[in-house]
């Protein structure tokens, strides 16, 4: 039951995010429920997503960070 929530909040933070792909909030979101929720493909693309927009933000650490767990 709770992947199946985890997905239907993925798919509402996409909705979320073709409005505003920037939004850091959302982007850290959906990786993490898609990381829960055993999603690999979706973590990837929104922690890339979440540490590019990090690093136009010039956040380098927390965009480290992120870009670290992808090797993980």
């Amino acid at each position: 039951a709770e992947s199946g929530a985890l997905g239907q909040a993925v798919q509402m933070l996409r909705g979320l995010l073709m409005r505003d792909p920037e939004s850091l909030d959302a982007l850290e979101r959906m990786a993490d429920y898609a990381r829960r929720g055993g999603d690999e493909a979706t973590f990837r693309s929104a922690t890339l997503s979440l540490g590019h927009a990090l690093v136009r933000r010039r956040e380098y650490p927390t965009a480290v960070v992120h870009f670290e767990s992808l090797l993980e």
